[in-house]
């Protein structure tokens, strides 16, 4: 299937459901995955493939924006502050650069790096007060701010403690983000954020394999034995809360820093906006009306009379167009 691009903008970033596009030097969209639409002649399996991908690609967008919805009423400085979630297009992100590209400029100092961890934990408690897991925690899903300050990203997994874990389908042989638990919880996201400290440290991604059901570890030797143990602790499930792991690298760093607040978020948010509607109208104006969801179903419903796709399907899609509910995540397909 042929991707469909945002016509005339730079592509940032993206995965396997969204790309990141650049609107200024100050935000960025994030938009969907949207496939060519197969032509009307075309096969059975061609039409259910651009509907099946399409609907999960929205629904991942729908996912994002229903949590960051419910992080506006508590905003924190270490989670990526949305700027306008209401455009059928995707959502308006402040811009941020991935802390894995900074890692490729210069090599931080240890202090530093201790002092990140300290950020992503500290992103994570307040996620998991929520009783939300991450549930894709990665050093792709981290951006690093002007001042060093790190914020997590990248919602589309999150989803509420004790729902499947999405990373839990892989070989028992090599573990992969959230470890071999069937569902997500704060135990999960502590396993993931353990390798990524690890991989930040050593420079590559921890060899963690299940054997006999029992967890082996690569060795753990990042110069500092608290620090080792803090990783290690986190793959066993030692800790009994995400604040007794942020309360262990405190105790390298300092509890110093802003934890909650916008005292990093820079320029108010209502200008932001306002960039984003003049974007947008001339964006409009250039290249006419955007695409509404309500014309994604029309044309999925279109697509189920003309091949085999399951009502449930386009059915699932109908409802998430609708008003989304106020509290909690969205559901999943």
């Amino acid at each position: 299937m042929l991707v469909q691009i945002q016509k005339d903008l730079e592509r940032l970033d993206g995965g396997s459901s969204a790309y990141i596009y650049a609107v200024n030097d100050q935000v960025v969209l994030k938009s969907p995955v949207t496939f060519v639409p197969p032509a009307d002649d075309s096969s059975q399996i061609a039409q259910y493939e651009y509907a099946l991908h399409t609907v999960c690609h929205h629904e991942d967008i729908a996912n994002e924006r229903i949590l960051l919805k419910r992080l506006e009423r508590t905003p924190h400085t270490n989670i990526l502050q949305a700027v306008s979630l209401d455009h059928p297009e995707g959502i308006y992100l402040r811009r941020h650069i991935p802390l894995s590209r900074r890692l490729q400029t210069k090599k931080a100092a240890q202090s530093i790096r201790i002092a990140w961890y300290r950020d992503m934990l500290r992103a994570l408690v307040h996620l998991h007060k929520l009783e939300i897991a991450h549930a894709d925690v990665r050093l792709d899903n981290f951006l690093c701010h002007s001042e060093d300050a790190i914020v997590l990203c990248d919602f589309t997994c999150s989803r509420p403690f004790g729902q499947d874990n999405p990373s839990a389908t892989c070989p028992s042989e090599s573990l992969r983000v959230n470890g071999h638990s069937q569902i997500v919880s704060d135990i999960t996201d502590r396993f993931a954020l353990a390798s990524v400290m690890f991989e930040i440290e050593t420079g590559t991604k921890p060899d963690l394999t299940l054997v006999n059901n029992n967890l082996e570890l690569p060795a753990v030797k990042t110069g500092n034995k608290i620090l080792d143990l803090v990783i290690e602790k986190a793959w066993l499930a030692n800790y009994e809360s995400t604040m007794d792991m942020l309360r262990d690298i405190e105790s390298l760093s300092g509890p110093s820093g802003p934890e909650i607040g916008s005292d990093l978020q820079m320029t108010a948010i209502e200008s932001l906006q306002n960039q984003v509607n003049d974007w947008r109208r001339m964006r409009i104006r250039k290249h006419g009306k955007i695409s509404t969801r309500q014309r994604l179903v029309s044309r999925l419903l279109t697509l189920r009379r003309r091949s085999s796709i399951p009502w449930s399907v386009c059915r699932r899609t109908s409802q998430s167009s609708q008003a989304a509910p106020d509290i909690g995540i969205s559901s999943r397909l």
